[in-house]
C-alpha cells in the first residue's frame, strides 16, 4: 500500500496521522489522574472513532477478501462499512476503547449512557464478532505457521472479550479461538521474529 500511496503523491505518515492522533488522545485523556476533568473530550474522542469507517490504517487494507485499493486501476477505493479487516491497530482500538469504558464507565454515564454502550456495539461488531465467528484473516490460520501479527492482535482481543463481553457462552467461544491460534503459533514457532523490534515489544 506504501508503494501506491507514493505513486498517487500521498505519504502514507499523512495518511494515517489522524487516526494515531485520536488513538493517543483517548489514551492519554482516560489513563490521566485528572480525567473527569476532561470528560468531554474523551467523549468526544471516543465518538470520532467510533465514527471511524474502519480501524485498519490504510497500509492494511488490501487484507481480507474485499479491497479498499484497486491495485489494476491504481486507484483508492472507499472502505466498506459493514467489512471489518481485524489488523494490528484494529485490535489495539478495540482493547483500548474496551479500556476506557471499563475504567470510566460510571463517569461517562453520568454525562451520557450511549457513548459506552456505543463503544461496546462497535468493539463487538468490528472486532469481537469477527474474531469469534470468522478465520478469514490469514493470521488466524491453523495448520501452518503463521505470524508475530498472531498474538499481538489475539493479546488485544482477547483483552476487549474480557472487558466488555456479557454473554458468558460467546465470551468463552472468544477464548476458546485464543487458545487454539495461540497453541498454533507456538506449535510452529522457529525462534525467527518476523517484524520490527517494537512489535516484539508488543508480543512480550
Amino acid at each position: 500500500m506504501e508503494t501506491h500511496t507514493k505513486e498517487l503523491g500521498i505519504d502514507i505518515k499523512d495518511f494515517n496521522r489522524f487516526f494515531f492522533i485520536l488513538f493517543c488522545c483517548v489514551s492519554r485523556f482516560a489513563f490521566s489522574s485528572s480525567y473527569e476533568s476532561r470528560i468531554d473530550d474523551i467523549i468526544d474522542v471516543l465518538w470520532a472513532i467510533c465514527e471511524e469507517t474502519t480501524w485498519a490504517i490504510s497500509a492494511h487494507a488490501k487484507m481480507g477478501n474485499r479491497y479498499c485499493y484497486d491495485f489494476k486501476k491504481n486507484k483508492l477505493l472507499l472502505p466498506d462499512w459493514d467489512y471489518h479487516i481485524i489488523d494490528l491497530f484494529a485490535c489495539e482500538t478495540a482493547a483500548s476503547l474496551s479500556s476506557v469504558v471499563y475504567i470510566m464507565k460510571e463517569a461517562l454515564d453520568k454525562e451520557t449512557p450511549m457513548i459506552c454502550q456505543r463503544v461496546q456495539e462497535e468493539v463487538k461488531r468490528r472486532v469481537i464478532k469477527i474474531f469469534t465467528e470468522y478465520s478469514e484473516m490469514w493470521w488466524m490460520k491453523l495448520g501452518r505457521k503463521t505470524h508475530n501479527w498472531a498474538i499481538w492482535c489475539v493479546a488485544n482481543c482477547l483483552w476487549s472479550i474480557l472487558l466488555l463481553e456479557k454473554d458468558d457462552d460467546y465470551a468463552v467461544r472468544g477464548i476458546d479461538k485464543v487458545i487454539e491460534i495461540c497453541e498454533n503459533y507456538l506449535d510452529y514457532f522457529d525462534g525467527q521474529i518476523d517484524m520490527k523490534l517494537n512489535v516484539i515489544y508488543h508480543n512480550e
